[in-house]
């Protein structure tokens, strides 16, 4: 939101801060599109074509169930990286420390 209030003002400012989310998270833009299929599966498509309609609902859940997994892998790979970052400065403190008792 930042970048954008930097970028723009008024209303464009806040189109272009959901441009930036959807573009730099890949995860919620899948989930994103995921809504609109199930949107689109169910709001324009009963009635016309239900088989059609629940295809589009079937599609838009495992978009988003797939965003999700996705969003969940990637917080875990970053909480991993911050606790193995945070074990090798620990290491590396109680190293010097036992260097300083010798």
């Amino acid at each position: 939101m930042e970048n954008a209030r930097l970028e723009s003002d008024g209303f464009k400012q806040y189109i272009l801060a959901l441009y930036y989310l959807l573009t730099m998270s890949f995860s919620i833009t899948i989930v994103v599109v995921g809504l609109g299929f199930v949107a689109v599966g169910a709001l324009v498509l009963p009635g016309i074509h239900d088989v059609l309609a629940g295809m589009f609902g079937v599609w838009g859940i495992s978009l988003i169930l797939f965003g999700i997994l996705v969003y969940a892998f990637l917080w875990l790979n970053k909480l991993y990286a911050r606790v193995t970052s945070n074990e090798g400065d620990e290491e590396e403190e109680s190293g010097a420390d036992s260097d300083l008792s010798l």
